[in-house]
């Protein structure tokens, strides 16, 4: 999944936000969305998630604090949160999906069917 939900609310309320840096703020973030292009889990390696928080150099210094806010999983390190949020978007594109795969059909009356003559029926010559 290439895009995030992120709600602006959610985040400001949230401790991750309250709690840490600017600094500390970013390094979260950038593992955030990199749980997003991992599938849910970040490696349990420290090369990978210095370099994936976005400054290697800094890791050192945030590392307590943002990963305060992950949780050990199999294969590597999750978020709850971000679990939740991944699960609902996968939920919706299935349920989009089924609608606009049924919309298509009924709007060129296919029943399902691809076979390119169906649309000389509805579509106006010109």
């Amino acid at each position: 999944m290439r895009a995030a939900w992120w709600w602006i609310d959610r985040w400001q309320k949230s401790t991750a936000f309250k709690d840490m840096t600017l600094e500390e703020q970013g390094a979260y973030r950038n593992l955030l969305d990199e749980l997003w292009l991992r599938d849910g889990v970040l490696p349990n390696d420290e090369r990978i998630l210095a370099r994936v928080c976005g400054d290697a150099t800094a890791w050192p210094r945030v590392r307590v604090a943002v990963m305060a806010h992950f949780e050990e999983v199999p294969g590597g390190w999750g978020h709850p949160t971000q679990l939740t949020v991944m699960k609902q978007a996968r939920h919706l594109r299935g349920v989009r999906g089924i609608a606009g795969k049924a919309g298509a059909d009924a709007r060129w009356q296919t029943d399902g069917k691809r076979d390119g003559k169906t649309m000389a029926k509805v579509w106006p010559k010109t």
